[in-house]
């Protein structure tokens, strides 16, 4: 029996390396030997390709209307210690009609406590805006784990979804969620990465990983193939950067 830790990566901004980050994490942590379930609540079900391929069905949407259990939808990844929740863009219905009755948003929350006990941890790759479907990632989580490019514009939306952790403060019904930013996409030859890091260190201070996520092509090519950056290229620097992110995390979330 287990006490799940659930990670929500999020951020507004899409292009930051939140689905790399959540299949790539997910990946090590099973590496690890480390029961993991990565949930894909993004329409565009990116990680739910990487992981399962093409064409796979989807009932996560059954989940969030609360007629299946999230247990009765997960399937294996195919690799060991790794499951998957699989997305797709049967949830865009399912959000508009969230934000049509204005309800909803804690079902991911109550759906997870029921599996809690089966996994180590458990990842929601949350989609690229802030309706109903990532606040639904949000109010499950116990960190969110928030992807910040190194490029010009990183902070942008980071505001936004600072506004929206704060003012769910209450829905969370005391609840504390720990913040953890992940600079992705660093070049170390371009002298403006350098300050944007230190930029978002200086702000959020206490809350940025050690682990820099440097740029790579071989991270970026991987899901074409349906494979996590751990299968593509086991010891490229993009890989070593996720091990290590992942071992951060690991000890950030207890």
């Amino acid at each position: 029996m287990y006490e799940g830790m659930v990670f929500a990566i999020a951020n507004q901004k899409g292009g930051v390396g939140k689905t790399t980050t959540a299949v790539n994490v997910g990946a090590c942590f099973a590496e690890a030997n480390k029961k993991t379930l990565v949930i894909d609540l993004d329409p565009q079900a990116s990680a739910t390709s990487t992981l399962l391929g093409r064409g796979e069905a989807s009932r996560l949407d059954e989940v969030l209307l609360g007629t299946a259990s999230i247990q009765e939808v997960v399937r294996t990844s195919g690799r060991k210690d790794l499951w998957v929740v699989a997305g797709s863009g049967r949830l865009v219905g399912v959000e508009h009609a969230m934000g049509t009755r204005g309800n909803g948003e804690g079902m991911l929350s109550k759906a997870i406590e029921s599996v809690r006990k089966l996994y180590e941890y458990i990842i929601i790759d949350a989609p690229p805006a802030l309706g109903p479907l990532s606040v639904n990632a949000l109010l499950a989580a116990d960190v969110v784990v928030i992807p910040v490019q190194c490029e010009y514009m990183a902070m942008e939306g980071i505001a936004r979804l600072e506004d929206t952790l704060a003012r769910m403060a209450m829905q969370r019904e005391g609840k504390k969620v720990k913040r953890l930013y992940v600079m992705t996409m660093y070049d170390s030859r371009n002298r403006l990465a350098g300050e944007v890091v230190q930029e978002v260190k200086n702000h959020f201070k206490g809350m940025v990983s050690n682990t820099v996520v440097p740029r790579s092509v071989r991270l970026a090519e991987a899901p074409g193939y349906h494979k996590t950056g751990l299968e593509h290229d086991p010891q490229g620097k993009g890989v070593l950067a996720y091990r290590e992110l992942a071992k951060e995390m690991m000890i950030y979330g207890t």
